[in-house]
């Protein structure tokens, strides 16, 4: 009877962790991709992390509680919604950075090239040192509340995960 109940919270338990494991591995790839500055990557990684959020939402509602318990469906539905935010409207705004840092290095090789300088070259260069500086407050800003977030969703999804096997997996005595 035992590993009969085992057997069907472990079922019930992976298919919920399934739809946070996809997302999760999308993540870590578009990561990875930002690291290297591979702004394809990111694009690929962040396309694949949004779809698979908003399809896996759904799902998680479908699954519902077990036993009355929706500890899991509640936590790992706030870490979907993070991915699903952080692929539409953050990421867009890291990727905007590396692009305007690509072409701020450009500028400042060109401009260090130049034996003279106009003042419309160095105006245009002081316009470009700002805006690169903006980007970065920004781009600082929005990786810092993306890591604070996502190590407090998963931090409590794993927490309920432990609760909810403790909770539900029968202990011999």
């Amino acid at each position: 009877k035992q590993s009969e109940i085992v057997n069907e919270v472990t079922k019930y338990y992976n298919k919920v962790y399934l739809a946070f494991f996809k997302c999760n591995s999308n993540e870590k790839y578009m990561i990875k991709a930002l690291d290297k500055k591979d702004i394809n990557g990111i694009e690929q990684n962040k396309n694949s992390l949004l779809k698979n959020s908003t399809e896996n939402l759904p799902k998680l509602d479908q699954i519902g509680s077990y036993q009355g318990d929706g500890s899991l469906i509640v936590s790992s539905e706030k870490l979907l919604q993070f991915y699903k935010e952080e692929a539409k409207e953050k990421t867009p705004i890291l990727t905007a950075f590396l692009v305007k840092n690509d072409n701020f290095q450009k500028m400042k090789k060109e401009m260090d090239a130049k034996t003279s300088r106009t003042q419309e070259d160095v105006n245009k260069f002081n316009a470009a040192v700002k805006d690169i500086n903006e980007a970065v407050i920004l781009y600082n800003k929005t990786n810092t509340e993306l890591n604070q977030t996502r190590t407090r969703l998963i931090n409590e999804l794993n927490g309920s995960m432990e609760s909810f096997m403790s909770k539900h997996i029968p202990r011999h005595k």
